[in-house]
């Protein structure tokens, strides 16, 4: 009975012991102990004290010790300097792109619905500073599409904005824009800490407006009608039921070819829709018949 009692006791010691230095090291104090420590050993090798020998290598870790109670304040400092300063630079960019819609025409009449922004926000859901990344890349495609009758294309999206603003394809303002979204999305594509949920949702509606608008200049500039002419409904139906004679050039090959295609209007918006897919470009489209 009695090794038996002291067996109960000493087990019921032992966890007492475990329970005390589990919460020890749970409340931080061994944090606070290492430190203190750390302290009087530096100050003990600062006034040469016999007893103390240590090296240049043992200080460097000591000081890293030193630091370690503060690295959470540390990290919360920075990502509030970062949350303040893109707060900040995004709502500079809000009022950037408000200017910009309400100086521009009516898009929604001459562009197609931007399907990038709404496969963006899904993606952002998943992996945000990916969708950040994917919005600079659709931002950097637009800008050398404004370059297609040009010979040579600036690299980086800060020379192609500067030459663009420069002939007036796009506007200073649209520039500035631009340089300043395209800057958020690098710092946090490089490594800075993630914008909230609601600022990645701001990012990608100004992203949004710069995409449109860039392709609205696009058309205004190069795909817009040299003219026009109204048609009555019997002309506009003979158009409609059409075939069309449809000639391309297929120039990336040893035997350069032409090729010829006879189609009606759905297949040549089914045509025309896949159109950069091809490794051939268009040379005329005639109605035969």
């Amino acid at each position: 009975m009695i090794h038996l009692s002291y067996g109960i006791a000493l087990r019921g010691d032992m966890n007492m012991i475990k329970e005390w230095l589990n919460k020890f090291f749970k409340s931080g104090k061994i944090i606070v102990i290492i430190f203190c420590f750390n302290v009087i050993i530096l100050l003990l090798h600062l006034f040469r004290a016999s007893f103390v020998q240590i090296d240049n290598t043992t200080i460097l870790l000591m000081l890293l010790v030193l630091l370690t109670p503060f690295a959470s304040h540390i990290k919360k400092i920075k990502f509030g300097d970062f949350e303040a300063e893109i707060n900040q630079d995004i709502k500079k960019a809000e009022q950037q792109a408000k200017e910009i819609k309400s100086e521009g025409g009516d898009k929604e009449q001459v562009i197609k619905k931007n399907s990038v922004i709404e496969e963006l926000e899904e993606l952002a859901a998943k992996d945000p500073v990916l969708a950040l990344a994917k919005l600079r890349i659709e931002i950097e495609k637009k800008l050398k599409r404004l370059y297609t009758f040009k010979e040579t294309v600036p690299s980086g999206i800060k020379m192609m904005t500067q030459v663009l603003a420069g002939t007036g394809v796009i506007s200073n303002k649209l520039r500035r824009l631009i340089l300043d979204v395209t800057s958020i999305l690098n710092r946090v594509v490089h490594g800075e800490d993630i914008p909230t949920e609601t600022n990645i949702d701001k990012i990608l509606n100004i992203g949004s407006e710069i995409l449109d608008e860039l392709d609205y200049i696009l058309f205004q500039k190069f795909i817009a009608p040299a003219s026009k002419k109204r048609i009555n409904k019997k002309e506009l139906n003979e158009y409609m039921d059409a075939v069309y004679e449809v000639t391309t050039v297929v120039p990336l090959v040893n035997k350069p070819q032409v090729n010829t295609r006879l189609l009606n209007q759905e297949q040549l918006y089914e045509f025309l829709d896949g159109y950069e897919e091809y490794a051939e470009f268009l040379v005329e489209i005639k109605k035969i018949k």
